[in-house]
């Protein structure tokens, strides 16, 4: 089920500025808001904290389909039945008591009609009666300052959106979860300040490697006390308790709010795995949450495989750039039957957004390699619906060999092109539409240009178009010796020639089983230079022509995919 992106009203528009895409990110300071509800009871947001409930919001339009689908599931019904506030109307003699849920009909531009079901046209229709039912609260939002602010303030950008808020204000998006799940929720969140002093580091926001024991650190603390923060410092360590840094804290917190220490860059010992960041005020009734430790990647030698079967440890760092939390995941679906992949969460991510994978930082050093490569599966599928053209995802594959300051996009799929199956409105990996085996194909790219290298980045970076799903497996980084490479047990015989070559390069090959083929070729700096999908190819001798006229002088690699399997061989280009 998916969202639909809002059109904004004209108040909101002058109050956005632009048409928002992403939601406040996780971590936020959850704005404060007070408002009426049909039946006439007030609501304050932080008042409802303060009493240590989680509040749940669902911010939807009368009119749109997938907010009634939702609406629909009763997901948000059984949470307040059963968590909601003690004594209130529809509230379960049994709640645990500690849960709140309102409903905040966000299409401004609409009239108290359409939450009865009265349907009219554009936004004054109605999917149905959304009052009817309802147990928790109903607040149909105002179109004076009040509700432009609220749409502001917690960027809405789409409907609908399911906030979660934690007693500390603390704010995520959990999106249209079931009862249960997002029940689960409501225990990891910390309660209101109860204490005069208390400092709680959040999130560490820095580099995640030390690229030449260099790296940049940043991270962001609540204070989570009753009395504004002064005077506090913050204490950078190696994993052994040796400091590296100390910052101080700047100026005076007020309770509750979010602030971020930056320590620029810093000098880590060598081999450290992990920084150790503390923040120290006197006083402070609770230091339990006064520390965060950020595990720091390690360099791995080519070559090595990453079939993702295991739990993904610190070498592999998923970077939500956009903070929306909707990013990258490792998920038991894996190709050719195996045990797990990576996943991008295209289908809850809003359009624009940017998400990176990194696979571990990587030594190419090698005496014996003369090829290197990196091959893949992959799985993906676009979005449609009957109102939603086939949307546009885009994965890239890049490197970097200064630590991240410059990447060089070696491979790039958007679309039609990144997708290995045809559209569908489910959410592709789940029950309704899962991941088959034949929607596995393999990716292949050179990697020869960076030989030698020390530490490597590498990364599938993706940009969503709020689309559906990709998933990734069996990324395996390959040290290769020799002219002709033959690890596709399916090709055999396989040869090209002449080469040299000048205008034409002829490729020859055995299949032993038919199967879908495709041949590439690859210049020096890895980059895909010709791509030509041949289809299903039959058991026997098979050959494929290449026009190099255009190819300028050097040395090629020449690949053919068969059964997600892959062999390669070097051409030179002569002029």
């Amino acid at each position: 089920m998916k969202a639909i992106f809002r059109s904004l009203s004209l108040a909101a528009m002058l109050a956005l500025g632009t048409q928002a895409q992403a939601q406040l990110p996780a971590g936020s300071l959850a704005p404060n808001f007070t408002f009426t509800d049909i039946n006439g009871t007030s609501h304050t947001l932080y008042d409802i904290l303060a009493t240590g409930k989680t509040v749940f919001i669902d911010v939807s339009a009368a009119w749109c389909g997938p907010c009634w689908n939702y609406h629909n599931t009763g997901a948000l019904e059984d949470l307040y039945i059963n968590h909601g506030p003690m004594g209130a109307p529809n509230v379960s003699a049994t709640t645990t008591n500690d849960v709140m849920v309102l409903f905040i009909e966000g299409e401004q531009d609409n009239t108290a009609a359409q939450l009865t079901g009265t349907s009219g046209a554009g936004v004054l229709s109605s999917q149905g009666d959304w009052v009817a039912g309802t147990p928790y609260p109903i607040i149909d939002l105002p179109t004076d300052a009040t509700g432009n602010s609220f749409m502001s303030g917690y960027a809405i950008g789409y409907f609908p959106t399911i906030y979660k808020i934690c007693p500390n204000r603390i704010i995520e998006e959990p999106g249209q979860q079931s009862a249960a799940n997002l029940y689960a929720m409501v225990a990891p969140c910390p309660g209101p300040a109860t204490q005069a002093v208390d400092a709680t580091i959040l999130n560490y926001l820095g580099d995640s490697y030390a690229c030449g024991n260099q790296m940049d650190v940043s991270l962001t603390f609540q204070n989570h006390g009753t009395a504004a923060l002064t005077g506090a410092t913050v204490t950078l360590t190696d994993g052994l308790g040796a400091t590296i840094a100390t910052q101080p804290v700047a100026g005076s917190v007020a309770s509750y709010d979010v602030a971020t220490v930056n320590f620029g860059t810093v000098t880590v010992p060598a081999g450290t795995t992990s920084v150790v960041a503390t923040i120290n005020a006197a006083g402070d009734a609770v230091p339990t949450d006064n520390t965060l430790t950020q595990a720091l990647g390690s360099i791995m030698n080519a070559p090595y495989d990453n079939n993702f079967d295991a739990t993904l440890n610190a070498d592999y760092v998923i970077e939500d750039v956009g903070n929306d939390g909707v990013s990258w995941g490792q998920v038991g679906i894996g190709a050719g039957g195996s045990a797990a992949s990576v996943f991008m969460f295209f289908y809850n991510s809003p359009d624009l957004q940017v998400d990176n994978f990194y696979i571990p930082k990587t030594s190419m050093v090698s005496s014996t390699a003369s090829i290197a490569r990196v091959t893949w599966n992959r799985a993906a599928a676009q979005y449609t619906d009957a109102n939603t053209p086939l949307t546009n995802d885009k994965v890239e594959f890049q490197v970097s060999t200064d630590c991240g300051a410059t990447w060089n996009t070696l491979w790039e799929k958007v679309g039609a092109d990144l997708a290995t199956r045809a559209g569908t409105s489910s959410n592709y990996g789940g029950t309704t539409v899962p991941v088959a085996a034949a929607d596995w194909i393999g990716d292949t790219v050179m990697l020869t240009q960076y030989l030698g290298e020390a530490e490597m980045l590498m990364r599938f970076k993706a940009t969503s178009n709020y689309g559906n799903n990709a998933f990734f497996d069996n990324v395996n980084i390959e040290l290769l010796n020799g002219v002709a490479i033959e690890d596709a047990k399916n090709v055999t015989d396989f040869k090209v020639y002449p080469n040299p070559t000048v205008n034409v390069a002829n490729v020859s090959f055995n299949l032993v089983d038919a199967s879908d083929v495709t041949v590439e070729v690859f210049n020096s700096n890895g980059q895909s230079v010709y791509t030509a999908a041949q289809g299903k190819m039959g058991v026997g001798t098979q050959s494929v022509s290449i026009n190099t006229t255009e190819f300028a002088a050097g040395v090629y690699m020449v690949n053919v995919r068969s059964n997600g399997q892959s062999i390669s061989q070097l051409l030179n280009v002569a002029k």
